[in-house]
């Protein structure tokens, strides 16, 4: 679903606002499923922690919502103001758009390596931290 919902994406600003693409498919590809895991896997420990489906749904909106706009994903991460930014550093979705930002205009891996490290370890982090406290009912 998010594959789809990606490429729709895509493809309304291919069409509808010239949208260009300077950087390797493959490098982009990668971006993007390095940084929809780590989401995905935080969510996964939100649920796992929750006493119930319609706390784990509230908290991650709760969640969701404010690091949206603080990470330059709804938001330019130009115009936020510094102290934002400063917030911002220390959100996983973040270096994720900065991340996926960079190969998208043709940069490589090594010039945003601190963001991917970021987000493996965060993966790696919630998952361990999802299996551990995940319980089947």
């Amino acid at each position: 679903m998010t594959l789809v919902g990606v490429f729709l994406l895509v493809l309304v600003g291919r069409v509808g606002w010239d949208l260009r693409f300077e950087g390797n498919v493959l490098s982009v590809l990668g971006g993007f499923l390095l940084g929809a895991l780590s989401i995905f896997a935080f969510g996964f420990l939100v649920a796992s922690l929750a006493p119930t489906a319609r706390i784990a749904q509230t908290v991650g909106m709760v969640l969701a919502f404010p690091m949206m706009f603080i990470s330059g994903a709804a938001i330019p991460w130009e115009i936020l103001p510094s102290g934002i930014r400063r917030v911002g550093e220390f959100v996983p979705l973040t270096h994720a758009v900065k991340l996926l930002r960079a190969l998208w205009a043709g940069g490589s891996w090594g010039k945003v390596w601190v963001s991917a490290v970021v987000l493996a370890g965060f993966l790696v982090v919630c998952v361990a931290l999802s299996a551990r406290f995940f319980r089947w009912e």
